[in-house]
């Protein structure tokens, strides 16, 4: 067997009596932060690069570890082929260690599990075609979090799969750390969530050796020769001796920290190494003196790597405690009293917002490659590919610890919008080609822009759409088309006939409008899209401008003698406290001063003397509760920034009632909303619709007067005894959260990536709260949640929050039993995260074959997602696909918490597929097969130490074939390449 851990040569000769420091000089290199990612190359990593190549090829003693893939990838175009081959050498000799190997160094609150996991597979991608080709043993091992603001739960269970078994992390709350170093406990067994088959007796334990940093990711303090000389003077012959003592002591100091006489030292810092000869050269003094004066110094010193490190730390049998699972390191306290970085679950939103929805113009656009069965055998499709390649590296890039949180200059948060959007378009126009090649379509060309649909409707009476889903599961839902920014429209959408391609037209209770949005209930098949036309009827005006705002300027009075069609919805706009006034409206729906919106699933009551909503009936459990929402701002204090959340006093609730509210609803009740102003700067429309049971509420929030944080609070009817619980990485649920934890508002924030829930044990109730994007999270009280939507401070000096943006936000809202809301809660956060894209044509009534599309023969099992369908690289004809179990393993009960099985024989369909499976590592660079882990020794459960032979398999075999079924325990994911070559 090939060992890919251990050599004797790596283990110290004789590890007692001495203390022995593995020195790791490193760069923590931000894909950007107070500059861009391209100033950061051009300025600093370029040198760094260059000079550490140099120095480590000229003395073989010297190492180094390299993290950040997107720098590698602008050096390697940047240098010589010499360089290129030199650095590959390092690898191989192991004097440079690739370690994590992302696009960048991920945040841990506001990423989604599959942003991450994408650019960690771009990353290991880029780097086993241009580094380490077959030499899979030198692909990154250790995962190396040293800068995210506090480490989620999934992590062990995320990095286990990718095949690492040691995860190096710093960032963790200051008290936490010391208690550690006090009782040593710096190195832990990190464990994920297990589970375990009812129907194989498969069973999975991940979990990772956790190493924390004792003193932040830095060199010793006054041996950093990139900072002030004067505190970190250079190693002459008249000081050295001096200077090795005070190293001596620093490091026998913190080997008291560790249970064993094994230490790992950082040397270096953020962006440093720029002048290799300056570190490397005083550093090997002292290593030198101090390893040659064994009399006086009860120390060894080498220069090492993260895998020589652990290799000697395994060999020494040490047992480590073990944590609890699903256990995270959330929130960050850097300092004693009130310094949690909780804000940075917030800041910049339309940044966050942004990052999400490319997420999801991406997936799409990967599946529907793939899909397409299209070759890189023309310039239209190979510039189509490299268009997707380039959003998939900026969506890296968004990832970072910097970038995705908002911590960022607003230049480098201009930055990031800009090269999102920018991606955008080029991907938009690639699926523009992709669909119309899938439909054998001529002359219609599509894209995302509304005022392409009114320009066809205007012009030719007529317009297609087209909705396409990227899940494996059939559709049937509500999509929105807004015409709102449009302040006359030149037909009605009371004229407006919805039709499927081929003519059909679509029954009425299956679309209709309000005000200037159009309401369409689509069917989409699994992987597919379907094709809609929207006409105007011949009896629509065509030259009446006013049509779809003529009643804006009537009074009330006036508004209710409007003769309108059957479908056409009303607008009532009530004065909120006048019960007068309301009362003349005569609305069926209003008794006294509340007002009542109503579908098969909800009743959800507003009382109209405050314009604030009431109470929540569950018409399926015959059950109502108390539903309060009110909007709140916090006033932050000199120390809230970007990163930190700090206010001055509690939360003052906006105002006592609303300023506006607007009421719509049609005859047949498709789609009822109100729609409410609370302040100059909050709207929000709380939305039902025609047989979904779930609430919609849509916010459009900004810009806010600084410094102040703007919040939503839900106070409802559920005994939760002050219980909150989020989600991490959007993949399963942190361990319930209870208030109040500590003293201080801002300790009671959780960072929340796409839900919330309450749950109420003794009546048996759940409430999910599915939000479109990252945001952070309150525990305020017993019934209680609050939600963080908007943070701005004064000016950009005091750590970059100067942010007068407007976003639009969405949560979604249900009520249901414990079992119902767990069956469901990981599938409806889905499909709410991959939304139906929209594309418009820009030529209707042009011949297509193929309107309607699914590229699979079923839909999938409901509680499998598939995950990934994409195409490795340029030069790979094979593509991943991924599988995922949607129940979270800590889902507690027995009925949901079951294994699922997936054939793809019974799914695939098309010429574009062959007929057997290569299962890999979670970022698909090593067969799952090859994966070998450690398994470290536990507190809790000694046992004999393993030799080589027996370490931990992932998997036994490497092909097989599509027809067989695949087990997916909860919570699992499983990636397998498969050729995508047509045969």
């Amino acid at each position: 067997m090939n060992n890919i851990f251990f050599s004797p040569d790596l283990v110290s000769a004789d590890p007692d009596p001495y203390v022995v420091v593995h020195m790791l000089p490193h760069s923590h290199c931000d894909v950007g932060w107070q500059e861009t990612p391209e100033e950061y190359y051009t300025t600093k990593v370029k040198y760094i690069l260059d000079t550490v190549v140099e120095e480590c090829v000229a003395n073989p003693e010297y190492r180094f570890i390299w993290v950040e893939v997107w720098f590698l990838q602008q050096w390697w175009a940047d240098s010589t082929e010499l360089q290129r081959e030199q650095f590959r050498g390092l690898v191989r000799s192991r004097q440079i260690e690739l370690v994590l190997g992302g696009i960048v160094m991920s945040d841990d609150a506001s990423v989604y599990y599959a942003d991450d996991i994408d650019q960690l597979t771009e990353g290991h991608t880029w780097l086993k075609e241009n580094v380490v080709h077959d030499q899979t043993e030198l692909l990154p091992k250790s995962a190396w979090h040293i800068d995210p603001f506090g480490e989620s739960s999934w992590n062990p269970t995320f990095y286990y799969d990718m095949c690492f078994d040691v995860f190096g992390l710093n960032r963790i709350s200051k008290n936490l750390k010391e208690l550690y170093m006090d009782n040593q406990e710096m190195e832990f067994i990190w464990r994920g969530l297990s589970s375990k088959s009812s129907k194989s007796g498969r069973e999975r334990k991940p979990s990772v050796l956790g190493h924390i940093l004792p003193h932040h990711y830095s060199s010793p303090p006054g041996f950093d020769w990139e900072y002030s000389l004067s505190h970190n003077p250079p190693i002459t012959p008249e000081n050295i001796d001096t200077r090795a003592n005070v190293l001596y002591e620093y490091l026998q100091g913190v080997a008291t920290s560790f249970q064993d006489n094994v230490l790992l030292q950082t040397m270096g810092n953020d962006f440093h190494f720029q002048h290799a000869s300056w570190q490397y050269g005083n550093m090997s003094l002292l290593i030198q003196y101090i390893n040659t004066h064994q009399e006086k110094y009860n120390m060894t010193i080498q220069f090492s790597t993260l895998r020589e490190y652990f290799a000697d730390l395994y060999y020494r049998e040490l047992e480590f405690p073990v944590s609890s699972e699903n256990f995270d390191f959330f929130p960050y306290n850097s300092a004693l009293g009130d310094d949690y970085w909780t804000g940075y679950f917030t800041s910049w939103p339309f940044l966050k917002r942004l990052i999400r929805y490319s997420s999801n113009i991406l997936r799409t656009a990967d599946f529907f490659w793939s899909l397409s069965g299209l070759q890189l055998d023309n310039e239209q499709n190979s510039q189509d590919f490299e268009n997707i390649l380039w959003l998939r590296r900026e969506m890296g890039v968004a990832q970072h610890h910097d970038t995705i949180t908002g911590t960022s200059p607003q230049v480098n948060i201009q930055r990031a919008h800009e090269q999102l959007l920018h991606g955008q378009s080029l991907v938009k126009d690639s699926l523009n080609h992709i669909i119309t090649n899938m439909q054998h379509a001529t002359n219609i060309d599509y894209g995302f822009n509304i005022d392409t649909l009114v320009s066809e409707i205007a012009n030719k009476k007529q317009g297609a759409v087209v909705v396409l889903n990227n899940l494996a599961w059939e559709r049937e839902e509500w999509i929105k088309i807004s015409f709102e920014n449009y302040t006359a429209l030149s037909f009605d959408l009371g004229d407006i006939t919805v039709k499927l391609y081929n003519g059909d037209e679509l029954d009425t209770s299956k679309y209709t409008y309000i005000n200037k949005e159009l309401f369409i209930y689509v069917e989409i098949p699994q992987l597919g899209y379907q094709t809609y036309l929207i006409e105007l009827n011949s009896n629509g005006n065509d030259n009446d401008n006013d049509n779809g705002n003529n009643h804006e300027n009537m009074n009330e009075s006036e508004k209710q003698n409007v003769e309108v069609k059957e479908e056409e919805l009303k607008e009532f706009n009530i004065k909120i406290g006048d019960l007068d006034e309301i009362k003349k409206l005569n609305l069926p729906n209003v008794q006294g001063n509340i007002l009542t919106l109503e579908n098969q699933y909800y009743k959800l009551t507003f009382d109209l003397a405050t314009g604030k909503s009431s109470t929540l009936t569950s018409l399926e459990l015959d059950l109502e509760i108390a539903f309060e929402q009110d909007w709140y701002t916090y006033i932050g204090d000199l120390h809230d920034n970007a990163y930190v959340f700090q206010t001055c006093c509690n939360a003052t609730m906006l105002a006592d009632k609303v300023k506006t509210f607007k009421y719509y609803t049609s005859e047949s009740h498709l789609v009822q909303e109100v729609r409410i102003m609370v302040d100059d700067f909050v709207s929000q429309t709380i939305r039902l619709y025609e047989n979904v049971p779930e609430i919609e509420v849509e916010m459009i929030v900004g810009p806010i007067l600084p410094p102040m944080e703007l919040i939503s609070r839900y106070n409802v009817g559920l005994e939760t005894d002050g219980y909150i619980y989020t989600d991490s990485y959007g993949a399963q649920l942190f361990e319930k959260y209870k208030w109040p934890r500590k003293e201080y508002v801002s300790s009671q924030y959780r960072p929340l990536t796409s839900y919330a829930i309450l749950r109420d044990s003794d009546q048996n109730l759940q409430m999910n709260f599915i939000h479109d994007f990252a945001r952070g999270a309150g525990a305020y009280g017993p019934g209680s949640i609050e939600f963080m939507h908007l943070r701005a401070d004064i000016e950009e000096t005091r750590h970059w929050l100067f942010d007068t943006t407007i976003t639009n936000q969405k949560i979604w809202i249900t009520l249901d039993t414990l079992d119902k809301q767990e069956a469901k809660r990981a599938r409806n956060n889905i499909i709410h995260q991959r939304a139906p894209l929209v594309m418009f044509s820009k030529s209707a009534g042009s011949t297509m074959q193929n309107p309607s599309f699914t590229g699979l023969q079923d839909s999938f099992p409901d509680l499998v997602h598939l995950l990934t369908l994409k195409k490795i690289s340029k030069d790979n004809p094979k593509s991943h696909i991924r599988f995922m179990n949607v129940i979270s393993p800590e889902t507690e009960n027995e009925v949901v918490n079951v294994p699922s099985d997936i054939n793809l024989s019974k799914y695939l369909q098309g010429n574009v597929w062959t007929q057997e499976l290569s299962e890999v590592t979670l970022s698909g660079i090593q067969s799952k097969s090859q994966c070998i882990l450690r398994d470290w020794k536990r507190s809790d459960t000694p046992q004999p130490h393993p030799d080589t032979e027996n370490r931990l398999k992932i998997s036994e075999s490497d092909v097989n074939p599509i027809d067989h079924d695949y087990e997916l325990l909860p919570g699992e994911i499983r990636t397998f390449e498969i050729q995508t070559e047509k045969k």
